[in-house]
C-alpha cells in the first residue's frame, strides 16, 4: 500500500508520506492506514480494509453491496474472521473497526488513529441514572476547562430509561486518553467494544461504590484500566487498598441549580410544605433506606399534622417486592405521597424546587447527587452524616444525622453480607425534620449556605482545573504508553511479514 501511494506522486518524495518505520509516527502511519481517500477510492471503508476487499474475489462476491448495503457486514466479517488470518494485521483492522464504530471515516478527517492530547469520553450519557449524571458532569467540566474531547455513548442493555439529554461533542476520537465513566461491574463489557480504542490511549476508569470495602468479585477490573478517578475521598479509601493502579479522588462538578415555572398543583401535589426523597430501587432499597425516612417522619408529625412526606421514585417495576413493602408501609398515612413514575425534566426541577426540605436517610452513599442537586437550590438538606455525601455536606450547611455502624444483611448485592454501613438515628432525623418545619429562617440560613459552597466549590471550572492538572502530571505515562504500542505494533507486522 505505501509502495503503490508512493508511486501515485509525481515527485516520489517520501516526506509526502508518514514513515512507516519510525515507532515515533506510528500513530501518524495508523491513521494514514485507516483513514478515508478523499477521492473515494477507499470504498468508505479505509485504505486498508478496501486493500484486502479488492484483493479477495470471494469478498466481493460475498459482498457485493460496498459501498453501501453490506459495508456492515463486512466489517463483520474483519471483525469476527480477518483479524484472525496471517495474511492481515490485526491491528490495523482493530484501528478500522474503531475509527468506523467512531463516525470518523468521513473524508478530510486526518486525524483517525493518531493519538491528540485529550479525553475520550465513554459512558451512559443518555441514561437517567446517577452513574449518567456523573458522565455527563465530567463533560460539562472538559468544556468549562477547554480540554479537547470527544463523547460515546454506551446505551445497549440498560434497564433505567434512556432519555437523558448531554452536550455531544463534535471532536472525533481518538485522543490519547480514555475517561471510561461506567462501573468496575461494567469495564470489561464496556471495554470488549471499543478495543482499538483503548489500546491506543490511557485508558481511566471513573468508579463509584458505596461502602466501605472493595470486593474481590470486582478486582478484574484493574486490569483493564491504567488509573481509576473517584468521586469522593470515601470511594478512594474502600478502592486504593486493593488496587494496583493508581486512585485519584476527582469530585464531578456538582449540579447546577435548575429552576421551573410549573406549581404544586400542575406536578399533582396539594399545596402543602412537604419534605422530598428520590431514589431508584435498581440501586438497592435497603442502601436508600426509605422505611426509615418513613419512621422518622412518623415520629415527627402526627397524620395530617401539616407537612407531607413525598418519596419520589424509579423502577419499582423491577423491584416489586421492595415496592409493595414501601406501599403497605405507608398505607395508614395520607400525608406520605409516592410517585413511582419517571417525570419529565420540568416536572423534576420543579419537584425538587418546590419541597420544604430534601431528605436522605441512606445507609451509604458513594456522592449522593440528589442531595447536592437540592442543595444548589438552596434547599435545607437533612442526611445521615456518613459516606460520600460529606466531601460536600457540613454542619455548616447541612442538618446532619448521627449514626451507628452495623452490618450489611444478605439479599443487598452487590453489597458483600457481614460489611459495614450506617444505621441513621431515626429519633435524631425526626427531631431535626421538627426543626426544619418550626424554624425556617435556620432551615434557610443553612439552605443558602449550601447553595454558595456548592456553587464556589464544585463548579465545572474548579473541577476541570483537578482534570488538566492530572492530565499533566500524565504527560509522560501517555507518551511512554504510544512508543510502547508502536513498538509492540511493529514488532507484530515484522512477525507476520517474515511468516509470509
Amino acid at each position: 500500500m505505501f509502495r503503490s501511494a508512493l508511486d501515485e506522486i509525481p515527485s516520489r518524495s517520501v516526506d509526502s508520506l508518514p514513515d512507516p518505520f519510525d515507532p515515533d509516527r506510528a500513530d501518524e502511519f495508523g491513521a494514514w492506514l485507516v483513514e478515508p481517500a478523499s477521492d473515494g477510492a477507499d470504498l468508505g471503508l479505509g485504505r486498508y480494509l478496501a486493500s484486502i476487499y479488492r484483493s479477495r474475489p470471494d469478498l466481493r462476491l460475498m459482498f457485493p453491496g460496498v459501498p453501501g448495503a453490506h459495508v456492515d457486514a463486512l466489517l463483520e466479517w474483519a471483525d469476527k474472521h480477518g483479524r484472525h488470518e496471517d495474511a492481515y494485521s490485526a491491528i490495523a483492522i482493530d484501528l478500522t473497526l474503531g475509527a468506523q464504530r467512531w463516525g470518523a471515516t468521513r473524508p478530510a478527517t486526518r486525524a483517525v488513529g493518531r493519538s491528540r492530547p485529550g479525553v475520550n469520553v465513554v459512558g451512559h450519557l443518555r441514561a437517567e441514572l446517577g452513574v449518567g449524571e456523573s458522565a455527563r458532569l465530567m463533560i460539562d467540566a472538559l468544556t468549562a476547562g477547554d480540554i479537547p474531547h470527544a463523547t460515546a455513548s454506551v446505551d445497549k442493555h440498560m434497564q433505567s430509561r434512556q432519555g437523558a439529554t448531554f452536550s455531544a461533542s463534535s471532536s472525533t476520537a481518538p485522543f490519547d486518553t480514555t475517561l471510561l465513566c461506567v462501573n468496575a461491574d461494567m469495564t470489561a463489557t464496556v471495554s470488549a467494544t471499543i478495543p482499538a480504542l483503548l489500546s491506543r490511549s490511557y485508558r481511566i476508569g471513573m468508579w463509584y461504590w458505596e461502602v466501605e470495602d472493595f470486593p474481590i468479585a470486582q478486582h478484574d477490573a484493574f486490569n483493564y484500566v491504567d488509573e481509576v478517578w473517584v468521586a469522593t475521598d470515601f470511594i478512594r479509601k474502600a478502592i486504593e487498598p486493593h488496587s494496583p493502579v493508581p486512585v485519584r479522588t476527582i469530585t464531578p462538578p456538582l449540579p447546577k441549580p435548575r429552576t421551573s415555572a410549573r406549581t404544586r398543583t400542575q406536578i399533582g401535589l396539594p399545596e402543602r410544605p412537604y419534605f422530598l426523597f428520590s431514589f431508584d430501587f435498581l440501586s438497592t432499597a435497603e442502601r436508600k433506606n426509605p422505611w426509615g425516612l418513613v419512621d422518622a417522619f412518623e415520629e415527627a408529625f402526627a397524620p395530617d399534622e401539616g407537612p407531607l412526606l413525598v418519596i419520589k421514585s424509579i423502577n419499582a417495576d423491577r423491584r416489586p417486592s421492595d415496592a409493595e413493602r414501601l406501599r403497605l408501609r405507608v398505607a395508614g398515612r395520607p400525608d406520605v405521597i409516592l410517585l413511582e413514575d419517571y417525570l419529565d425534566a420540568e416536572d423534576r426541577d420543579a419537584l425538587v424546587g418546590l419541597c420544604t426540605c430534601y431528605v436522605s436517610l441512606h445507609r451509604a452513599e458513594g456522592l449522593g447527587l440528589t442531595m447536592a442537586e437540592a442543595m444548589a437550590l438552596g434547599k435545607p438538606v437533612i442526611a445521615t452524616g456518613y459516606s460520600g455525601n460529606l466531601e460536600f455536606m457540613t454542619q455548616a450547611n447541612s442538618f446532619l444525622v448521627p449514626w451507628n455502624p452495623t452490618a450489611i444483611p444478605t439479599g443487598c448485592e452487590p453489597y458483600p453480607p457481614g460489611g459495614t454501613w450506617a444505621e441513621p438515628d431515626t429519633t435524631a432525623a425526626a427531631a431535626l425534620m421538627r426543626t426544619v418545619y418550626t424554624d425556617p429562617e435556620l432551615a434557610q440560613e443553612r439552605g443558602r449556605q449550601a447553595a454558595e459552597d456548592i456553587r464556589r466549590l464544585h463548579s465545572p471550572e474548579v473541577t476541570a482545573r483537578q482534570i488538566a492538572a492530572r492530565l499533566h502530571e500524565l504527560r509522560p505515562a501517555r507518551r511512554a504508553r504510544r512508543r510502547a504500542v508502536a513498538r509492540d505494533e511493529l514488532l507484530a507486522m515484522a512477525r507476520r511479514a517474515i511468516r509470509r
